[in-house]
Order: structure tokens, then C-alpha cells, then sequence
């Protein structure tokens, strides 16, 4: 089975035994779960799953479905290449678009009490790391 695109096609080989049964759309399942991880990357795996479970599956059987959670982790490593690099330091760049849309970024009040050691801790994790 080869794929080009979201167009799936049975290759030029022939095989001695039967395609499995569902295969074609196990196949297309899992392909579109990694397209919709990635043009919504704020929607939970789950919903994602659903939603593509929802719009492509019929009453025909299919043997050949991986599992629930496993398309649940197939969303997540997708989209794990998406998310930016976890800070090394204190000095970053914030990416603003990797915040979602309506995220509340204001009235935060942080007593000095509360940040000094705070900032004592990560000071002293990134000198121990280098």
C-alpha cells in the first residue's frame, strides 16, 4: 500500500495473501488523526480521535483499527514536534504563537516572598547544569 498525500493506493507488487481486513481505512484513520493533531494543536488528542473516529468509520468491521490510545499517543508525538524547545535559561524568547487565542495573561500579582525563592531554585538548577 503506498500513499500520496491523503490519496491511499495498492502498490505494484503482488501479494500471496489477502490484504487485511480494514487496512485501507486503519491506514486513512491514522493519517488523518496526524493532519488534524496538527491544524489544531490546542484540541485535546482525545477530541481529535473522536472527531476523526466519528466522520470515517462505518458498520463494516475493521480488524485492522489500532487501538483508541494508541491513536492518542500517534496525535501527541505528532504534535510533539511542533512545540518549541523547553527554555535552558532565564533569557528566552516568548513565542506568543504557541498561546491560545482568549488565554488570560492579565492581572497576575506575584507577592516577592513568593518569587524570591523561586528564582533562587532555578538560578541554582542552571548553574549545576553547566
Amino acid at each position: 500500500m503506498q500513499r500520496s498525500g491523503s490519496v491511499f493506493e495498492f502498490g505494484r507488487n503482488h501479494h500471496n495473501h489477502a490484504a487485511p481486513v480494514g487496512g485501507l481505512v486503519a491506514a486513512k484513520i491514522k493519517c488523518l488523526v496526524k493532519q488534524e493533531a496538527k491544524q489544531d494543536v490546542f484540541k485535546s488528542a482525545s477530541e481529535v480521535v473522536n472527531d476523526v473516529l466519528l466522520s470515517e468509520l462505518t458498520d463494516a468491521p475493521c480488524p485492522s483499527l489500532p487501538r483508541f490510545d494508541s491513536l492518542q499517543r500517534t496525535a501527541n508525538r505528532t504534535r510533539q514536534q511542533l512545540r518549541p524547545q523547553d527554555p535552558n535559561d532565564l533569557d528566552f524568547e516568548l513565542e506568543e504563537d504557541h498561546i491560545p487565542d482568549g488565554f488570560f495573561r492579565d492581572d497576575v500579582k506575584v507577592s516577592k516572598s513568593l518569587l524570591a525563592p523561586i528564582l533562587l531554585q532555578i538560578k541554582h538548577k542552571f548553574k549545576k547544569k553547566t
